[in-house]
Order: structure tokens, then C-alpha cells, then sequence
């Protein structure tokens, strides 16, 4: 088990510019807070970096013994295999993609295309929720596919989107998660209508402990990376700080769940 955070943890900070300076801060803010790895996903992504500045983030990932994932969005064929050879290069164990369309029979030619890569590197493919396909479709996609390459990547709260309730995406995709996204979110009633946004895990509608449970035995052996929908303050200074302490407080609360997993004895513990 790794706890650690994708770069959309930091999507405000990101927004405003990327690049090894933002990828370097995201490596050192999170090891500062124990974490174990950092997913680099498309707001944030490391094959757009040029070759001398990868070399020195996987230094400085190295030397601060942080793990580094690769998340991408979509199914075009060439930033696939694009994606899948920077994932096995940063030794990342899945890549997770986001499915931004709701043609099944495309994504599922194009994936079966990437199949005998992700053999031939070793990895295995995360495909998260969203908005655009519904949990019982992604289950019956990735059983359809048949392959132990491909997985899923739960995000606790994406499916909201669709109004799926999070009972409902846990006993679809918890017997076949790859890797976990963990995200809390709040229902505010609003003039008119209702306002679904996120709150530092462990201080919204969450249950985070139906979280682990749904995942049964295998709790213990996946990767969690922290997520969160924050809206942002009235200026950068405020927002960012905002981040930071959403994510310290995040972190604590995941460590305080996922630290009565099975397994957790026989790996390292959470933090330095």
C-alpha cells in the first residue's frame, strides 16, 4: 500500500503554469508531508517535459523516496502508447486513464490496441469513472476486455456527476480496482437547486470506512492517491494556502483509515 497525492491535489497551483518548476514543488510539498508517491495526470504531465528536465525530476523524485505514477485523459492511440512508455520509463505500476467519451465500442477497439504494450512494459491500465461512463458500464468494459492488464481506477466521488449514488460505484468497481482515488464531497442546498463540491477527506459525505470495506482483503496491496474539488479563494495566496491545509488534513484522515488495512504490518509505514 502507498498513500500518496495525483497532481490534481494541487489543480489551482497548477493552473498557473506547469513546467519542472510546478512538478518539482508538487515533489517536494509532498514528500514534506510524508506522502509516498505523486500521480502526474494531464493538467500536469511529465511526457511534456523536455528530456534533461525529466532526468532531474526523477533525481529529485529519487532522493526524496517518492513513487511516481502517470495519468493521462482519453483513448487517442498515439498519446496511449505515448503515455504507457513514459509510465513503464518512471517505473509508475498503472497508468491511469480518464475516459472523457461515451463511445464504448471505440474505447473498446482502442484499448484492445494497447493491450500487448501494456504486456510488454509490464503495466496495468487504471481506467477511473467520470462524468461520461457510468460505473456499471466500466465494470462490464473492463470484464469484457478480460485481460489482468486492465483494471480500474475508483474515484470515490466522479460518478456523482452522472447523480450515481457512491454506494452504487463501490459495488461495481471495488472488486476491480487497480488503484484509488480518494475524494470527499459535500450536497449544498443553494437558492435553487443544489451545489455538489468537495471538502478535505473525512469532513464531507464520504464513508471512507465503506471505502476500505468494499475493497475487502486487497485494501491493503493498491495505491491511493488523494484528490479533491476546492473552490478557489477570492486571490492565488489564499487558494494555495487553502490547498495545503486541505491536504494536510486529507492526509491525516487517510492515514487514520487506510492504517487499520490488512497488510499495512508487512509494508512501510505512512510518512518519513
Amino acid at each position: 500500500m502507498r498513500l500518496g497525492l495525483s497532481s490534481f491535489y494541487a489543480r489551482h497551483a497548477v493552473a498557473g503554469g506547469g513546467g519542472l518548476a510546478a512538478s518539482q514543488a508538487m515533489l517536494a510539498s509532498s514528500a514534506a508531508l510524508g506522502a509516498q508517491l505523486v500521480q502526474f495526470c494531464e493538467n500536469l504531465p511529465l511526457t511534456a517535459l523536455p528530456e534533461d528536465d525529466l532526468r532531474v525530476l526523477q533525481a529529485q523524485a529519487a532522493e526524496l523516496g517518492l513513487g511516481l505514477e502517470v495519468g493521462t485523459r482519453g483513448v487517442d492511440p498515439d498519446n496511449l502508447s505515448a503515455q504507457a512508455r513514459m509510465a513503464a520509463r518512471v517505473g509508475s505500476r498503472c497508468l491511469r486513464v480518464m475516459l472523457d467519451l461515451d463511445d464504448l465500442a471505440l474505447i473498446r477497439r482502442r484499448l484492445t490496441d494497447l493491450l500487448p504494450a501494456l504486456h510488454d512494459l509490464g503495466l496495468t491500465l487504471a481506467l477511473e469513472n467520470s462524468y461520461w461512463v457510468g460505473s456499471a458500464d466500466l465494470a462490464a468494459l473492463v470484464r469484457a476486455l478480460d485481460d489482468p492488464a486492465v483494471g480500474v481506477c475508483l474515484d470515490t466521488a466522479n460518478s456523482l456527476g452522472r447523480l450515481e449514488p457512491p454506494a452504487e460505484t463501490l459495488a461495481n468497481l471495488a472488486p476491480l480496482a487497480a488503484q484509488v482515488h480518494l475524494k470527499d464531497f459535500v450536497v449544498d442546498k443553494v437558492a435553487i437547486g443544489y451545489h455538489i463540491t468537495g471538502r478535505p477527506l473525512g469532513q464531507g459525505l464520504l464513508d471512507l470506512p465503506a471505502v476500505v470495506s468494499a475493497l475487502g482483503p486487497r485494501a491493503g496491496a493498491l495505491d491511493y492517491c488523494l484528490e479533491y474539488w476546492m473552490d478557489p479563494e477570492p486571490d492565488a495566496a489564499a487558494t494555495y494556502a487553502k490547498e495545503q491545509r486541505w491536504l494536510a488534513e486529507s492526509l491525516a484522515a487517510a492515514r487514520a483509515s487506510l492504517g487499520r488495512c490488512p497488510r499495512l504490518e508487512s509494508d512501510r509505514a505512512f510518512g518519513p
